[in-house]
This record gives structure tokens, sequence and C-alpha cells, in this order.
């Protein structure tokens, strides 16, 4: 049964990747090999739960192959010995994955798999869902071409966006871009390829590798741009130059960047390590360029990121003084700039965040006072329900 906070995360009828693959079963029917990635093991059991209830619906039942660490290596022997119902419509694997031990596993599984392809395919003759992190998707690619070259979909399943009103251990970070607006992750990788190896270019192979970084990231590949992130990171602490200004800012948005993406893995942790290395480096550049407003920008990017994960790690007070520092630098730069919508959306979000009444009517007016821009009616749907919790906890 679908518990209530992973109904309310994950809200699976909304998605549309959900629908994706529930079409699958609407229109066809055969062997597929689907890849589904979610961020946590509360996504996973969601999805798990969701598609039993779909099939026993059209009278049909899901087979649940078990993946306790000590069975994970004879994954293959028992996948191809299941003993399916008549009616079985779907076989669900989960990988789990706790360690370094855990994922070798999996990729000697995937491996084992990969060589019985064939075999897999005839002794199915249903979908054959592999779940699991992120990761998973990376290490199926790799270690399993020739499945994955069998009638594959990818399922990329995310927490539903909280609003700003909701508790801060539901909210994820916003997402990074689009799959139109981020780099196409292929050339990148392509033309990184070209650089590797060449003295003297290692800053645009940092580069390219962050730009392939995005792609990844907005399809929904996670610890795969974390891969190309800790390379480019690698890269600009060996050959950045102490006065290489845009280097150093690429430098900090790499670490950054890997910070948001820990927090979608849960890793709350190396996702802190990574937010304060990027903001050590950013209030070390707006130190030596004060003048320049984007790195103001950055900055208070950097106590932002750094407040969500305070609050979310229940660190109220530290959080409030990191919002109330995004704050003041964002108060700063829509003074300079008052016609950048941008800014004046940025400010928005920090009065937002830190709760207080006076600041969400502050964040109204400003909010009315734009024209059409995105996230208006979303932004302001939250701030007036924001300011009713402030009214109902007199928080001032």
């Amino acid at each position: 049964m679908l518990s209530s906070d992973a109904a309310r995360r994950y809200r699976l009828s909304e998605s549309e990747e959900w629908r994706k693959l529930l079409r699958l079963f609407e229109l066809g029917d055969g062997f597929a090999f689907v890849v589904l990635t979610a961020p946590d093991r509360l996504g996973l059991a969601a999805c798990e739960s969701s598609l039993a209830h779909f099939l026993s619906a059209r009278g049909q039942s899901l087979a649940v192959l078990t993946t306790d660490p000590e069975e994970i290596h004879t994954l293959p022997e028992r996948l191809l010995s299941l003993e399916r119902a008549p009616a079985c419509g779907a076989v669900w694997i989960t990988a789990a994955e706790d360690g370094d031990s855990e994922r070798a596993a999996w990729r000697h599984a995937a491996a084992a798999l990969n060589q019985q392809r064939n075999l897999v395919v005839r002794r199915i003759g249903v979908p054959l869902i592999w779940a699991g992190g992120p990761w998973l998707q990376v290490v199926l690619r790799e270690m399993a071409p020739d499945l994955w070259s069998v009638r594959t979909m990818v399922v990329v399943i995310e927490p539903v966006r909280a609003p700003l009103g909701e508790p801060a251990e539901q909210r994820r970070p916003e997402p990074l871009e689009t799959v139109e607006e981020a780099p196409d992750p292929g050339l990148a990788l392509e033309a990184a390829e070209r650089l590797r190896g060449k003295p003297g270019r290692e800053r645009q192979l940092a580069d390219l590798l962050a730009r392939a970084a995005r792609g990844l990231a907005a399809r929904g590949d996670t610890a795969g741009a974390l891969v190309r992130l800790d390379e480019a990171a690698a890269l600009f602490a060996g050959g950045v130059g102490a006065d290489d200004r845009e280097a150093l800012e690429s430098a900090a948005e790499v670490e950054a960047l890997a910070g948001r993406l820990q927090v979608v893995l849960g890793s709350t942790a190396e996702a802190g390590r990574r937010f304060r290395q990027a903001l050590s480096m950013r209030e070390g550049l707006v130190g030596r360029y004060p003048d320049h407003f984007d790195l103001w920008w950055a900055l208070a990017a950097s106590y932002t990121d750094m407040g969500d994960l305070m609050k979310a790690l229940g660190e109220g007070e530290p959080a409030r003084q990191y919002f109330e520092q995004a704050l003041q630098i964002r108060q700063k730069l829509v003074s300079q700039e008052p016609g950048r919508a941008d800014y004046r959306i940025d400010l928005v979000k920090s009065l937002a965040r830190t709760g207080n009444l006076s600041n969400l009517k502050k964040a109204e007016e400003l909010l009315l006072g734009l024209g059409d821009v995105p996230e208006k009616a979303r932004l302001l749907g939250a701030i007036r329900a924001l300011q009713e919790t402030a009214k109902a906890t007199g928080a001032g």
C-alpha cells in the first residue's frame, strides 16, 4: 500500500514520466526493458506499489524479484528461472545501493544478464522493469549494452516541486535546466574527447565537461553528471590561474552544481562540502572584484543553497543567517539595476524564504508590480499561502 508521505511527495498520477510508463502497457505487449530511476527508496517504493495497483485493475500481477544484498550475485539465475503467473503483467527488480560493494555487485549482475540477452527476452516475455537510483542508468548503459538495445524505455521519476511554503525536507532544488535549455551532452563529450591529453587545453576541457554535466542533469542522469563534474573540478583545481576570474567563476559553478545534484541523491554531507567550497570561492571572488554584479548574484545563490540545506537538516538559526545574507545581496542588486526582472524574482524568493509576514507582504507587492514573467502565478499562490501560515503562527 502506498504511504501518504510517498503519495504527497511524488503524486505519480500527475507525472508525465509515469504516464509514459503506463502507456507502454496500454499500447502494446511483449518484452520491453524499462530503466526506472527515482532519487530515494520512498520514490522506488511508490512506483512499485502504484504499478502493482495499476496492473491489478487490469487483472494482472506484478512479479517482484527480491534483491537483498546477499542475493544480487544470483539475480541472473533467479530471473531466468522465475515462474511467472499466467496473468503476470511485468517483472520488477529494485536495485537498492548502499555502498561501493553493492554497486559493484549490480554491475556484475548487469554484465551477466547482458550475456544472456536473447534468453532473457524469450523467457520473460513481459516488460522487465529495473528500478534504482539515478546511478543505475549509467551502470546498465555501460554494463548491459546489448540488453539496452532491445526496446528500452527510460523513466525518470522526480518528487513534485514543493511550493515555497512546504517544509524544507520535502523540497528539492528547483530544476537546473530543461532539456531544451541545457547543452547537448553528447556533443559536449565528443568535443571533450578531442581535447584529452593536449597540454594547455585543460581549461577548455573542464568547461566542456561542465557543459556535458548540465545536459546530463537535465536529462535525469544525475550520477553521470556528477562523474563529469568531479573530473572538471579536478582539472580546475590543477590548472586554474589565480588571476583567471572567469575560470574561477566556472570552478565555483561546478562545485555549486555538484552540491545541488548531491541533494537530489540525498547525500547531504557531500552536498554541504560542495556548497561550502563554492561559497568560499565566491566570497573570494567578490572580495577581489567587488564591482561585478554577476559575482554578487552567484554569491547570493550560494548563501541560498546553504540556507536550504541547513533548513532541511533542522538547523534553523544557521539557515536564517544564510537567507538573510542572500536577501541583503539581492536587495542591493535590485537597487542597482531596478529594471532587471530576474533580479526582482530572486528578491521575491529571498523575501519569501524568511517566512516573515512583513517580508512576505513586500514579496507580494514586488511580484504584483512585475509584468508577465515565468513562475508569477505559482509564486503568488505560494506567497499568499505563506502569509496565512505566518498569521496563524504569529511569525511577525
